[in-house]
């Protein structure tokens, strides 16, 4: 699909965005998984006030959360197909648009 410059320069801008939160929310799971192993081996200890049996089930939610929010935003700008596991995908392997 040919696409004009102004609609590739607008699939570029909405793609550095999705990339730049895919980078955070990738950040924080895994800073949120170092957490919780190191803090979750033992039972009785305490973060932020709070015992680790209110952490695990928070993780849960917290890193489910996560991956929905990343296969909700790591899609193609023009079509809305999932981008896959590539970070840096030069362009969509479903529409063929330029995303970088």
């Amino acid at each position: 699909m040919e696409y004009t410059e102004r609609g590739k320069l607008s699939i570029k801008t909405e793609f550095t965005s999705r990339k730049r939160n895919q980078i955070i929310v990738s950040i924080s799971l895994i800073a949120m998984i170092i957490l919780f192993v190191v803090f979750g081996e033992n039972p009785d200890h305490v973060m932020l006030g709070m015992p680790a049996t209110v952490w695990g089930p928070a993780f849960v939610v917290l890193f489910t959360g996560g991956i929905g929010f990343s296969l909700f935003n790591w899609r193609c700008p023009a079509c809305n197909k999932y981008l896959g596991k590539s970070l840096n995908p030069k362009f969509c392997s479903k529409c063929g648009a330029p995303l970088t």
